[in-house]
């Protein structure tokens, strides 16, 4: 019986340390073609399955996809916060947020979403750029205008 209770707190122990595996930087297969994240030990965290992955170690984020294609962003447990599908992610540890980029008929869009993946700022803008002084994101509307948000996605004048 003993023998039983030792055997499972040894198996769910090793389950925790599993699931806390904390990713360090990004690595690739042993040919060299696909990169995912390992950990300080480089142990596996989210296998090498994509052809292009960096890891953002302040907003716990991986950006993955293509090379020269479509992006999407992954949790540290390898989890699609944003599928693949956007022309851009760029993180921004500053503000804890992703700068995001999609192509809709030949034009492009941009928005902001935090690092759970929630839409923080619609992607119907020209531009979005960070300004660290005020804290703020200035965003260029189609036709010229310009917008302020805060790093909620709130709107500021």
């Amino acid at each position: 019986m003993k023998i039983k209770q030792l055997f499972f707190t040894l198996l769910l122990s090793a389950v925790a340390l599993c699931a806390n595996a904390q990713i360090d930087h990004t690595s690739h297969n042993a040919d060299g073609t696909k990169y995912g994240f390992v950990d300080a030990n480089d142990k596996w965290v989210v296998a090498a399955q994509w052809d292009n992955a960096t890891w953002d170690a302040t907003l716990q984020v991986g950006i993955v996809g293509d090379f020269k294609g479509p992006k999407g962003a992954v949790n540290a447990s390898g989890e699609f916060i944003l599928p693949i599908k956007y022309a851009k992610i760029r993180t921004n540890p500053q503000s804890k947020t992703l700068i995001v980029a999609e192509e809709r008929d030949g034009v492009t869009f941009w928005g902001l979403f935090n690092n759970e993946g929630q839409p923080l700022i619609p992607l119907q803008f020209k531009a979005v750029v960070y300004n660290r002084q005020n804290d703020l994101f200035e965003c260029t509307t189609p036709d010229g205008a310009k917008q302020k948000f805060n790093a909620a996605g709130e709107s500021v004048e």
